[in-house]
């Protein structure tokens, strides 16, 4: 992490076209140097799902469904097998600080998730 609080981006221009980051980042005493990305969401509104089902694996929070037509599906680039590790840079340690920061959300969310 950068002394001013942000973080190191380099995009590595894989060859297959991908849209992945590199990251290396320090956030809440967790250290990401692997490829991860930043999704923004909007905040469900009343009546609205998300649609996304999540379950905690081996100290992982995993995605395990995407509902077809929630705001997760419109949205996209978030897919089963996905592993969510923070939203709005506070780390998801389980399926309840998911819907604790979902919640807590203003008007939108960025999720950082590694895909597998």
């Amino acid at each position: 992490m950068e002394p001013n609080g942000s973080f190191s981006m380099v995009d590595p221009a894989p060859p297959n076209g991908g849209g992945g980051v590199q990251h290396e980042q320090q956030t809440s005493g967790r250290v990401y140097e692997e490829e991860v990305h930043l999704i923004r969401v909007p905040k469900p509104l009343e009546g609205e799902r998300l649609g996304l089902t999540v379950q905690e694996e081996n100290g992982c929070v995993v995605v395990t469904r995407v509902l077809s037509g929630g705001l997760v599906d419109q949205v996209g680039h978030i897919a089963v097998g996905n592993i969510v590790l923070e939203i709005n840079n506070i780390p998801v340690h389980s399926a309840d600080d998911l819907m604790a920061l979902v919640a807590m959300a203003d008007k939108s969310m960025t999720f950082l998730v590694k895909q597998v």
